[in-house]
């Protein structure tokens, strides 16, 4: 790669580049990007697609999946490092359980009388939810050495689901869960306290 190119290209990721007469005379490995999956739930795709934005404008290579897919892959890890949970629509047993089984499936799929949707992702029915076994599948993914991030609502599905051992969260401005010493633990501490807003169902 030309000098000029290498400085540009770690001018825009805001790293200092510096060069040398040769390679490092160390033991070396290869090392390749983490494979990283956003994973949407059929019930609320709107603000988990602003993730998706931000990693789109960052040119950020991903896989897109949904609540189904994982409930149907038993071992994560052999696709996924990094699986990105963005908020989704409902509270965490909406995404357990997904929407009521009432009447037919509801596809959504692209076909002659729908192009435009289903192109990104489809399935043959939105109702069936992550389900028991796609609990299971995040817990062995994790315990693997997966990383799952999460935010707001699909944080606390992961603490209700046990998917964040020694984490929990109180309602925001709550002090009595709060004690001197639980607001001094150290990184290496068996319990982190993490105050959050939560929001009335």
């Amino acid at each position: 790669m030309p000098a000029a190119d290498l400085a540009a290209a770690a001018k825009d990721l805001g790293l200092a580049a510096y060069a040398l007469d040769a390679a490092p005379s160390v033991k070396a490995h290869p090392l390749r990007a983490a494979r990283i999956a956003m994973m949407h739930t059929w019930t609320g795709t709107q603000t988990e697609g602003w993730w998706r934005e931000a990693l789109d404008f960052l040119h950020i290579p991903y896989s897109y999946i949904n609540v189904q897919d994982v409930a149907a892959t038993a071992d994560l890890k052999a696709k996924y490092d990094v699986i990105l949970f963005a908020p989704a629509g409902g509270n965490p047993q909406t995404i357990v359980s997904g929407l009521p089984m009432w009447r037919n499936p509801m596809p959504w799929k692209r076909t002659a009388e729908t192009p435009n949707i289903g192109v990104l992702d489809s399935t043959d029915d939105i109702r069936p939810g992550l389900g028991w076994q796609g609990i299971e599948h995040l817990q062995q993914f994790v315990a693997a050495g997966g990383v799952l991030v999460t935010a707001m609502n699909t944080a606390s599905f992961a603490m209700q689901y046990g998917l964040t051992d020694g984490v929990r969260a109180i309602p925001e401005g709550d002090t009595r869960g709060f004690s001197r010493s639980s607001t001094h633990r150290g990184a290496g501490d068996p319990e982190r306290v993490l105050p959050t807003r939560v929001a009335a169902s």
